[in-house]
């Protein structure tokens, strides 16, 4: 029967592997989070300049065109903030990401040991058991020729 010496070590970075797929995904979603964040800003900035200028068009209260160039200003400090908070979150996940493909290296190097060991103990045994079987019929062929 064989039996890989390493197997514990294997098992363990096959872990280390799952935990990092799970770390990943948890940094993929906080991208997409920050991403839809960045986009939830554009659009009330969009529909804030829309408001602003029919209410310029309408001539109405100079008051209202001032809150709402106010209302933008601190949109736009939003979305600057929303989109650095986007940008340092893609870091976090390509950091992650290839934090991932080295574990992956990594077990993967053990993986082909092991099918590289377990192939050379296949052959030893294929080996052992022809040696068997000549002997074995070495001892026949003898026994019937003495008698």
């Amino acid at each position: 029967m064989f039996r890989f010496r390493l197997e514990k070590v294997l098992r363990y970075r096959c872990r280390l592997v799952d935990q990092q797929a799970k770390v990943v995904q948890e940094a993929v979603q906080r991208v997409a989070r920050r991403a839809r964040r960045v986009a939830e800003i554009r659009q009330r900035i969009d529909h804030a300049s829309d408001r602003g200028l029919q209410a310029r068009r309408a001539g109405r209260r100079p008051e209202l065109w001032q809150y709402l160039t106010r209302y933008l200003s601190r949109l736009a400090q939003l979305e600057q903030q929303a989109i650095a908070e986007r940008v340092q979150a893609e870091r976090e996940l390509t950091a992650q990401r290839e934090h991932l493909l080295e574990l992956q290296r990594d077990r993967e190097v053990l993986d082909r040991l092991r099918d590289h060991q377990q192939q050379t103990w296949a052959m030893e045994q294929r080996r052992r058991e022809i040696k068997e079987m000549d002997e074995i019929a070495s001892i026949r062929a003898a026994s019937g020729a003495v008698t």
